[in-house]
């Protein structure tokens, strides 16, 4: 999913109860190959805060396997420097079995787009994004789809007929660019509903 403008796989407002793995005793961990290209912030046992220190495109994975059950990440982009710099971000999913090159950029899409993106496809229909917005995707493995909400909002278009195992990937591109990692959750329940004007991407 394309963040800042879409939302690409290589890729309900409701109250649910949800189980945090950080209070359960485990803890966001990421892959990433260059070490040099971003800092891994722990803001506290329940957040984590990823900052871009390089100018290049760069994709980085969570190590949590997502293949049973339903899963959520929420994270929100941020500019910790210049507000009116063009600040290029996405978020998705990518096979698990896939080994993300160090320099790898999951599109080129303009920025504020509100497309999904995969295998090289676009698909418009959602809103874009901007810094400061809280972005949610929901994995669910039984049913293979991939939703994405914005600020709670759900979005039309979505992942459907995933039937593999997955990853939560996050892409940046400009040096002072940042993602909040504000949880991982694996849920009891889906949250997603149908909505007008909905999309499937088959996977």
């Amino acid at each position: 999913m394309d963040l800042r403008g879409s939302f690409s796989s290589s890729s309900f407002s409701s109250s649910f109860k949800s189980y945090d793995l950080s209070s359960l005793g485990s803890t966001i961990a990421i892959i990433s190959k260059d070490p040099e290209d971003i800092e891994f912030i722990d803001i506290n046992r329940y957040q984590k805060r990823i900052v871009k220190k390089k100018d290049d495109y760069y994709t980085i994975s969570l190590s949590q396997v997502l293949y049973d059950g339903i899963w959520q990440l929420e994270t929100m982009f941020q500019v910790e420097e210049d507000e009116d710099t063009f600040h290029f971000a996405a978020v998705g999913i990518v096979q698990d079995s896939y080994d993300i090159p160090a320099d790898a950029a999951h599109s080129l899409q303009p920025p504020y787009s509100g497309c999904v993106n995969h295998k090289e496809q676009d698909t418009y229909g959602n809103s874009s994004f901007k810094e400061n917005q809280s972005l949610r995707l929901e994995f669910d493995s039984d049913k293979g789809t991939l939703v994405l909400y914005i600020d709670d909002v759900q979005q039309p278009v979505y992942i459907s007929g995933i039937k593999e195992k997955v990853r939560f990937i996050i892409c940046m591109h400009y040096v002072g660019s940042s993602c909040l990692i504000r949880s991982l959750k694996k849920l009891p329940e889906q949250t997603y509903m149908h909505v007008d004007g909905e999309k499937a991407v088959d996977w």
